[in-house]
């Protein structure tokens, strides 16, 4: 990668990213450059087979989803009978071509199309390409047609007053094709078909464009063809009386639901979760790809995202969703991504969000302390336990206890617990901004701005020491390779 912007290899993800976003400019410019249709157009090149017209047909409608110009058709490989021809075989690929060259025009009647000849010889050298360049200003005139252009739009007149328009293809010899054209003139499906002529339903390719998802679907998901009404779950309630008061509360119209449809509409954010990269900015695409990769969920997951930062993903089942909540840490870009369940009091205004889950350990924890409920207690000491390291629980590796926790990012984060009158240490997985001198997020101790104040004298260098030790250790663990244990 590093190559393909003429760096060297030791430059890493930061310097990339960096060129990345100085291209942003000319990215920019591009884009604007393929919608001016003054400036671009692409001209369509295709033979007259079906499958050329099935992916013509895809292309000019990725290209007008991109408000990209394109009204020029080349139809190339074109068979004119310019003498007898004796061969049946020949006979009947020429019947075939004028066959899908009728279908091009219907398709395509606003667009410019240009037929160019099939030759015996293969055109090659500078003087037989100009003298073949001209046949796209000049069309190519055969010197016997097979009918005139008023045939042709008689043609096409006749197949566009059918009501229902059906094309139906068969090759013989290898397979058998069967199209369906609706009268709208957008290809809607392909079902291709084994030599005996029985369908292969595998083998199904859907060309109606994508429909937009609403708002709602993004957020709640659309229904899976094995849950055809999943997505309407939340909505399968009735408002009864009293379920909804409408008022105007000092100028201001005023809406309340009933705590039965709270409890509906809470229903249907189940299996959702809150979602921020903490440290920098990630684009809505470049994270879902990430999210696919790191989870690998058993059925399609709908992100949404909302302000400052945050995402929210929903998930089709409970176990695809607690593998996000609970077997971090997810670093995405050397940085950590925060997973939070989605509550009621999520708000999205919040710079950062006061509330993560993150794992945390305990090293060089006593093994007699290594009791399920001694260890939630004392994880408890850092914040809510929400699950313990499955190695932990079984007491297979005593290097250190493992726990996923809820922390409060607002408040300082707790270092060192006094056990009995011991000091445990208490390393954080994964977050590169925890300041261990005043304890908070956001930065590191070289930055903190209670450096130099009265109140770091009062901690005393050893404690400042200690802190510096655990900082420069578990911080930024892809610097150091270390077994990971747990999920």
């Amino acid at each position: 990668m590093t190559r393909l912007f003429g760096m060297d290899d030791e430059f890493g993800e930061d310097a990339i990213l960096g060129r990345l976003e100085g291209m942003k400019d000319v990215i920019e410019q591009v884009n604007k450059q393929f919608k001016d249709p003054d400036m671009t157009t692409f001209v369509c090149v295709c033979i007259p087979e079906f499958l050329s017209l099935y992916e013509t047909e895809r292309l000019v409608q990725e290209l007008a989803k991109f408000e990209i110009d394109t009204h020029n058709i080349i139809i190339n490989q074109v068979i004119f009978d310019d003498e007898d021809v004796e061969s049946k075989l020949l006979k009947a690929r020429m019947k075939m071509q004028q066959k899908y060259i009728d279908q091009f025009y219907m398709l395509y009647d606003d667009f410019n199309i240009t037929k160019l000849p099939l030759l015996p010889q293969e055109v090659t050298g500078v003087e037989a390409l100009k003298s073949f360049s001209r046949h796209f200003l000049s069309p190519y005139q055969p010197l016997c047609k097979r009918g005139t252009v008023e045939d042709l739009e008689r043609r096409i007149s006749m197949l566009k007053k059918l009501k229902s328009f059906k094309l139906k293809i068969r090759v013989h010899e290898t397979s058998e094709l069967e199209k369906s054209i609706e009268e709208e003139l957008i290809p809607k499906k392909v079902r291709f078909r084994e030599g005996d002529g029985e369908p292969n339903n595998d083998m199904m390719v859907d060309l109606t464009p994508e429909q937009t998802i609403s708002w709602r679907d993004k957020l709640v998901g659309q229904p899976s063809k094995d849950c055809p009404n999943g997505s309407e779950r939340g909505e399968a309630f009735d408002i009864l009386e009293g379920d909804i008061q409408k008022s105007v509360v000092n100028g201001i119209p005023s809406i309340k639901f009933s705590n039965r449809i709270f409890h509906f509409l809470i229903q249907g954010m189940e299996n959702t979760v809150i979602l921020k990269l903490l440290g920098r900015n990630i684009g809505f695409s470049v994270l879902q790809n990430k999210l696919y990769i790191l989870w690998r969920p058993s059925a399609t997951i709908h992100t949404m995202d909302i302000k400052n930062g945050y995402f929210l993903v929903k998930f089709q089942n409970k176990a695809d969703c607690e593998k996000a909540l609970f077997e971090g840490p997810w670093i995405i870009f050397r940085q950590y991504l925060t997973v939070q369940p989605w509550t009621v009091s999520f708000d999205p205004t919040q710079a950062f969000p006061s509330v993560v889950m993150a794992w945390i350990r305990f090293p060089g924890l006593p093994s007699y302390l290594y009791n399920h409920k001694i260890i939630t207690e004392i994880g408890g000491m850092v914040g809510k336990v929400i699950k313990l390291d499955t190695n932990t629980d079984n007491k297979a590796r005593g290097r250190f206890a493992r726990m996923a926790v809820y922390i409060d990012l607002d408040k300082p984060l707790v270092s060192q617990i006094l056990i009995n009158g011991w000091k445990q240490n208490v390393e954080y997985e994964s977050l590169p901004t925890i300041c261990f001198q005043c304890g908070r997020y956001g930065h590191v101790e070289s930055s903190c701005s209670l450096r130099n104040t009265g109140s770091i004298e009062e901690k005393g260098a050893t404690q400042q020491e200690k802190a510096m030790e655990n900082q420069n250790t578990t911080m930024d663990i892809s610097g150091k390779k270390e077994d990971n244990f747990g999920p």
